[in-house]
């Protein structure tokens, strides 16, 4: 009998490593969605402020997104899910900096100020007065955190968020097709190596312009 029940529970074991080592490490989005450029490769990443697992993903993603080639086009997007008012002051602060044009000098070290250094950003005067040390002035900073303009990026982040279908960060979607993260592709490195190969993909599936097409039926013929 002790025999039957190791036997059953190694096959039990073996079925479940078998069955996660077939998980697909990506999932595809139903409808798929449009991108800004049909001449460009769109990777998004979908993160906050508030996500310690953004926080430790965001130096390797950097690094990645910095090598990219000219025809992939890597964007953010600050997550705001409805009710949730402990994100939206993130979702703002994030948009702010885009409007004031400090978003990449700024979105590092925003990061540290919230996870190494326990900054409560979410606060105006704190958030006013950390920017003010980064060489934003106060009155511009307001200016902008309290503009329309900030106000529907955020208001469109949520509408992005939902569309996209993200219950969860860090994710990342290649072209509005794919979406991964770290523990679908098994671990930071996994993820880069997935992200490039679906991006190669796409660009595979991408329609040559009409020059190339032209020199490839040019060496066709010859």
């Amino acid at each position: 009998m002790k025999l039957i029940k190791r036997l059953f529970t190694a096959l039990l074991a073996t079925g479940l490593m078998a069955g996660a080592a077939h998980a697909d490490p990506f999932s595809l989005l139903n409808p798929a969605q449009p991108t800004a450029n049909k001449d460009k490769i769109e990777v998004i990443e979908f993160f906050s402020y508030h996500c310690p697992h953004c926080y430790h993903l965001d130096p390797t993603l950097s690094a990645w997104a910095a090598k990219l080639p000219k025809d992939v086009e890597f964007k953010r997007v600050h997550i705001m899910w409805p009710g949730m008012s402990n994100i939206q002051p993130y979702t703002k602060l994030f948009y702010t900096m885009q409007a004031l044009g400090v978003q990449d000098k700024l979105h590092g070290k925003l990061f540290d100020a919230v996870h190494r250094d326990k900054i409560e950003v979410r606060k105006l005067d704190i958030a006013e007065d950390w920017f003010a040390k980064q060489g934003v002035d106060k009155a511009k900073f307001d200016q902008a955190f309290n503009s329309f303009g900030v106000a529907t990026a955020t208001n469109q982040a949520e509408a992005v968020t939902k569309a996209y279908r993200i219950d969860g960060v860090p994710a990342v979607v290649v072209n509005g097709k794919y979406k991964t993260s770290v523990s679908d592709a098994g671990g930071e490195p996994q993820l880069l190596t997935l992200l490039d190969q679906l991006i190669d993909k796409e660009r595979q599936a991408m329609p040559k312009p009409a020059a190339a097409e032209k020199k490839a039926d040019k060496k066709a013929k010859k």
